[in-house]
């Protein structure tokens, strides 16, 4: 009898499988192996896409296993670092070695059952940690990926709880004046499908937002401002029927929301941080491009008069203009200061702006 596909969740993020799994289907036929799968076996994973992994997995069997009994399982997208014999704590006292080799297409771990075997209903639950080495796909784990176990010649699909990835990401202001009110455009290109309901969750620190729980609404999400010194942040809830995985999803956050820039403005290195939770994949990290806005702070403007006259209006000044400028300056980048009413400064042909600085007048 085949089972229709099942949904697990393990808070916060959805466990799913994307196709039946028929527990009853031998591989080969064994006359003497009589045993099913009790449940789905659920895989469920710790980190972000492209990156390290800690790794559990849970299998449900009929059937006590014993010493020597090997579990494979196919990783296809996985990689990191081939490995054998590493040692692994399995629950009730159990004790596995486990060995991964991602050369082969898909990636397969292994692991072998040693020590103290099940003598009863076997119920199996083993971490692979981080300091393994195995590594979450480029692209994510999609809701629809083949991850397979096989047990004594019968496979069977894992549950698990899906991971996405963003292909691009980015952030620009308009206007980007430091302390100013700005609209906000958030672009991403998910490698999932992003569905009604799914939920983003941007963090700005150091910004200046609407009334905590103040609502809006834009052309694909509903929004929430929500406040807690010193960092600001928006929950943005889609609220259309469907969006396709790798097209650009564009979120347009507008000034009349009360948005404010940084007095400090933005580094092009801020920790924008960017949590996605959505049906088909859940995602977390830093904004990879934001628009870069400086400031200048402690600006001070003194004059005095020349060597034969004193400062006087009308007369010739030594003009000396100081600030604290928070971005990182680079030879080439330039500094205009306007000077209104000041006479006969772009006649100038030299000014001497010291070893660091040049005052092209204009």
């Amino acid at each position: 009898m085949e089972l229709s596909s099942t949904t697990l969740r393990i808070s916060p993020f959805p466990i799913r499988t994307s196709a039946a799994v028929n527990s009853s289907t031998k591989l080969l036929t064994d006359p003497g192996i009589n045993f099913v799968f009790t449940k789905q076996p659920t895989l469920f994973f710790v980190g972000s896409a492209g990156q390290s992994t800690s790794m559990v997995l849970k299998i449900f069997l009929n059937f006590p296993f014993t010493a020597n009994d090997m579990f494979i399982l196919y990783l296809p997208g996985f990689s990191g670092a081939d490995f054998s014999g590493y040692p692994l704590q399995g629950s009730s006292g159990s004790m596995f070695t486990g060995s991964l080799n991602t050369k082969c297409s898909p990636a397969v771990f292994l692991l072998v059952a040693n020590g103290n075997a099940s003598t009863a209903l076997a119920n199996i639950e083993i971490l692979l940690p981080f300091s393994a080495g195995l590594m979450l796909p480029n692209q994510g784990v999609l809701v629809d990926a083949n991850l397979t176990l096989i047990y004594k010649l019968k496979s069977t699909k894992c549950a698990f709880n899906p991971i996405g990835a963003l292909n691009m990401s980015a952030i620009r202001f308009s206007p980007a004046i430091a302390g100013q009110h700005t609209n906000l455009v958030l672009t991403v290109r998910p490698t999932m499908n992003i569905r009604m309901f799914d939920s983003f969750h941007l963090s700005l620190p150091d910004f200046v937002g609407g009334e905590t729980g103040s609502m809006f609404v834009g052309a694909n999400f509903v929004g929430e401002w929500t406040e807690s010194f010193p960092n600001t942040s928006v929950a943005l809830f889609f609220n259309e029927n469907f969006a396709q995985r790798d097209q650009d999803l564009e979120i347009f956050i507008g000034s009349i929301i009360g948005l404010k820039l940084p007095r400090i403005g933005v580094r092009i290195n801020s920790n924008l941080n960017l949590d996605i939770l959505a049906s088909d994949g859940s995602y977390s990290g830093s904004v990879r491009y934001v628009q870069p806005v400086g400031s200048l702070k402690f600006l001070n403007l003194s004059y005095t008069g020349t060597d034969i006259q004193p400062a006087r209006a009308g007369r010739p000044a030594r003009l000396l203009i100081t600030f604290v400028p928070y971005m990182s300056l680079k030879l080439g980048d330039s500094i205009a200061i306007l000077l209104p009413d000041f006479l006969d400064i772009g006649k100038c042909d030299r000014l001497n702006m010291g070893p660091t600085y040049q005052l092209i007048p204009g």
